[in-house]
This record gives structure tokens, C-alpha cells and sequence, in this order.
């Protein structure tokens, strides 16, 4: 196989015709490092393969810097990035090597966008890892990650948001219960969001103002809730709801039992399955 002709592109690489059909184009720095590559240049198939796939791991490297240059990156964002324009091999050996630059550490950038979830923007620790798989961190660096995140700390991270976003609401009892369900919706679990709640020096709701929880329950049930209790979705949905309002979950459950008792056998088969 012959160079029959080499080319200047537009972009500043160099163009290899052949034998008068164009192969590839080369970066510049290969083209000048590499010896003999000029026209009438003889080439076996394996050469010219191995010049094509170092010239475009050198051009997978030089973009991975730029991407790094405009904006730190995951292994796994940058990887996404990378396969949009090259090869595996080309992507791997670039990602390789930025590892080896000290460029890339998967470990080190999800300890600080943990530390500015929690901090800056009140992420709890399932928020936090859910952006962490978004971003491609491995399983294994994102639970290392949450280990260094204390069941303490994500308590006092609720407080914080209640304080700063519904201090002046939580005199009132559905003013809580929507707080309760927004930090529900942010990530945070029932048993954090009840101890940040606890914390607070205000009035904790009561499940209501006269009569049994039990009956209370049950009457919330029938009235609001029984067209729930037709799958396991709505089953935990509603146990969510009463929950929210400031029942036990056991109570709530045994509400519910008795409700199914006087439903069809499939629906108590149902809510059993759940125990």
C-alpha cells in the first residue's frame, strides 16, 4: 500500500490518499513524529492500522482535556462524552491516562459535590447518590461516599431546611404536614424527617384533637383513602399519608388489616404480602 498523495484539511490535519483513495486524516504531531510518512511511502495494513489508532487515541486524549479544561468531570460523564466521537479502545486508554494525570478521581469529586449537596443545597444522603449514579460514579465510590454522611448529620440537615424554609408556618398543623412532605419529596426518610421535627421547639401534630387514633384511622380510611387499597401501590401510599399526619405505622397498618378484613379475600392477600 502507497501514499499517493497527502493533503491539508480545513481543521489542520493532514489527509493520506492511498493508493489515490483518501484513508484517514492525522493530527499534525503525528504526522511530523511519525518517521516516513511522506508520498510514495510504502505502508503494510497492519502500519497503517496502527498509525490510524494512535493518531486517534492522541486526538481522544487532546479532547479529554478540553472537556476537563471547560469543566471537571466523572469517569463516567467524560467517557459518554468521549464515545460520541471515538472509539472504545481510543476512549479507554484517554480516560487511563487522565486517570494517570491526576485529572480524573471519581472518589475525590464525590466527596465535594457531597459535601455542596449537603451544605449548599440540603441533599439527603438518597438525593446524593441518585445525582452521584447519574453522573456514571461507580456503586462502590458512591456508598463509600454516603458512609462519611451520618444518620446525625442528615437529621440536622433536615432541621436546617425547616428552619430556614417553614419556620414560620410550623405553628400550624397542615402547614407542617406539607413540610413534612416536601422534605418527603427531597429525598429524606419518614424517620429523619420525624426526629428533625422532634428537634424543633414547637407544637408536634397530633393525630387528632378528640377520640381513638385507632377509630380516627379508620374513619380517615373509609372516607378518604379506601379506593387505595386496591394493590400494594396504593397500600403504601396511604400508610404514607396517614403517616404524615402524625400516626404510628403500626397503628396505621392495623387500620388497614381491618379494613381489608371486610373486603374481598384477594385485597387481604394483598396487603399481607407487604408484611
Amino acid at each position: 500500500m502507497r501514499i499517493t498523495g497527502i493533503e491539508t484539511t480545513k481543521k489542520g490535519r493532514y489527509a493520506l490518499m492511498i493508493d489515490g483513495e483518501f484513508a484517514f486524516s492525522v493530527h499534525r504531531d503525528t504526522f511530523l513524529t511519525t518517521p516516513g510518512l511522506q508520498t510514495g511511502a510504502e505502508l503494510t495494513p497492519g502500519q497503517l492500522e496502527t498509525l490510524r489508532r494512535e493518531d486517534e487515541q492522541r486526538s481522544a486524549r487532546e479532547s479529554a482535556l478540553d472537556y476537563l479544561s471547560a469543566a471537571e468531570q466523572t469517569t463516567g460523564t467524560l467517557r459518554q462524552k468521549l464515545l460520541r466521537r471515538y472509539g472504545e479502545q481510543a476512549v479507554e486508554a484517554a480516560l487511563t491516562r487522565m486517570q494517570e494525570l491526576g485529572l480524573l478521581d471519581d472518589l475525590d469529586y464525590s466527596r465535594r459535590y457531597a459535601a455542596d449537596a449537603v451544605n449548599l443545597k440540603g441533599y439527603p444522603r438518597r438525593r446524593i447518590a441518585r445525582e452521584l449514579q447519574k453522573k456514571g460514579v461507580p456503586q462502590q465510590v458512591i456508598e463509600e461516599v454516603l458512609a462519611g454522611i451520618s444518620p446525625e448529620s442528615e437529621t440536622e440537615t433536615a432541621c436546617r431546611l425547616l428552619q430556614k424554609q417553614y419556620a414560620e408556618k410550623l405553628g400550624d398543623r397542615r402547614e407542617r404536614e406539607k413540610a413534612m412532605a416536601a422534605l418527603y419529596r427531597r429525598g429524606f426518610s419518614q424517620e429523619t424527617i420525624q426526629a428533625a421535627m422532634r428537634r424543633l421547639p414547637i407544637q408536634q401534630p397530633e393525630p387528632e384533637e378528640t377520640g381513638d387514633a385507632g377509630e380516627q384511622i379508620l374513619e380517615l380510611i373509609r372516607k378518604k383513602y379506601l379506593k387505595n387499597l386496591t394493590d400494594r401501590k396504593g397500600i403504601e401510599k396511604t400508610v404514607a399519608a396517614l403517616y404524615r399526619r402524625g400516626y404510628p405505622p403500626e397503628e396505621i397498618r392495623a387500620g388497614i388489616r381491618r379494613i381489608l378484613e371486610e373486603q374481598p379475600q384477594g385485597l387481604q392477600e394483598e396487603m399481607y404480602r407487604d408484611d
